[in-house]
């Protein structure tokens, strides 16, 4: 190839698998050298200890979804595909999931959720999804002579957004918010919180099936593969206090058992994901639920993990910068790699992958000052 990468608009001239490896080694062990550099003793750990599953845990492991999210995106858009990394986008949206679980029953309960709950979500998604979408447009029209169909802006900007362009990762927004609206109006049921979460998860599966069966696989077919991590995350945040004192036991009697038991529910789900085995199965239904009920495996792993952060004496300040724009660079990171890519496609791919995530961070915090802008002056009114 030549000394300098061409275009990569409509996914053309990926980056041959040779050179893309040496360069995911050489990216991979920065970031963690970054990670070590950046850890500092834990300030405050009788404080964050009082409470399993801390902000800085949930943080944390934001940073580190993050991270194997982009990796995930650029092994799958950009080169010829590095393996395992293809499927770290997937297993990138089953952390934040069961983030987003566990941190919803640890911060809100299930007892009757009011207005605040409601208005809470819609300042943290409304301007950040408005504004990509905005610029996304914009980008898109006047780089690429896209012209879009009227009816799926509106769409988009209500809510309703599918796995495609301006910005294809943003399909999680319109999941989230659904889960969301199950979440609120499961708690406003008149039953004890432990059948509120199991509500939460048939209800899951419901809309599973009901998407699986109908025309609305089309659009978001995409959610199957994710369909019970949320509920599930909630039934376990329920009773986790209880399951960290297991995981505690466990750790207390043999760390080496306990690492070891962490990666081989990895395995077992990643063997799961890599191989036919659900379509073995004579039911579509039954290959259905092989699929689905597979996250268990890697949702458990997520939350000894996060035993082992929130009983470190350590954190890293770029995991928690990174977990703290999450968000905004979920928002953000996809378009400008795969669409408009100033930065990546160019050698040495190392150096300019790392540039790259330096602007894709500068962009994030502008976009998060732009969104705290724009709540005080719209929700000005309210107190939350």
């Amino acid at each position: 190839m030549n000394s300098i990468f061409l275009s990569h608009f409509r996914n053309q001239n990926l980056i041959d698998l040779y050179y893309a490896k040496s360069s995911f080694i050489i990216i991979i062990i920065i970031l963690f050298l970054v990670i070590l550099l950046t850890l500092t003793k834990n300030q405050n750990v009788k404080t964050t200890r009082a409470r399993s599953f801390n902000l800085d845990t949930s943080t944390t492991l934001k940073g580190i979804a993050i991270i194997i999210l982009i990796l995930g995106h650029f092994s799958q858009k950009c080169t010829q595909g590095i393996i395992p990394f293809e499927l770290t986008g997937v297993a990138s949206v089953i952390i934040f999931l069961t983030i987003s679980g566990l941190s919803m029953i640890r911060t809100y309960g299930l007892d009757s959720l009011g207005n605040i709950f409601i208005l809470r979500r819609i300042k943290r998604l409304i301007f950040p999804v408005w504004i990509t979408l905005a610029l996304f447009y914009l980008l898109n029209y006047f780089l690429l002579d896209w012209e879009p169909r009227t009816k799926w802006i509106i769409l988009n900007f209500l809510g309703l957004i599918r796995p495609c362009p301006p910005n294809g990762p943003a399909w999680f927004i319109t999941y989230i918010l659904f889960l969301y609206a199950n979440y609120y109006l499961v708690s406003l049921l008149r039953i004890s919180n432990r059948n509120k979460c199991i509500t939460l998860l048939v209800l899951s599966y419901i809309s599973l099936i009901i998407i699986h069966t109908s025309p609305l696989s089309e659009y978001f077919g995409i959610w199957k593969s994710y369909s019970i991590v949320f509920p599930v995350a909630v039934l376990i945040g329920f009773y986790l206090d209880k399951v960290y004192n297991v995981f505690g036991s466990i750790y207390k009697i043999s760390p080496f058992f306990y690492m070891a038991s962490t990666i081989f529910l990895v395995m077992i789900y990643y063997f799961i994901v890599t191989s036919p085995i659900a379509n073995m199965v004579e039911s579509p239904s039954m290959g259905l639920a092989v699929t689905t009920l597979n996250a268990i495996f890697f949702i458990m792993s997520v939350i000894m993990i996060s035993y082992l952060i929130d009983n470190s004496d350590y954190r890293s300040s770029f995991l928690l910068t990174l977990g703290n724009y999450s968000f905004e660079i979920y928002l953000l990171h996809l378009p400008f790699m795969v669409y408009y890519d100033f930065f990546l496609f160019r050698k040495p791919l190392a150096l300019y992958f790392l540039i790259y995530l330096a602007v894709i961070i500068t962009l994030s915090y502008t976009l998060r000052k732009m969104t705290t802008n724009m709540n005080k002056f719209v929700f000005r009114k309210f107190q939350t």
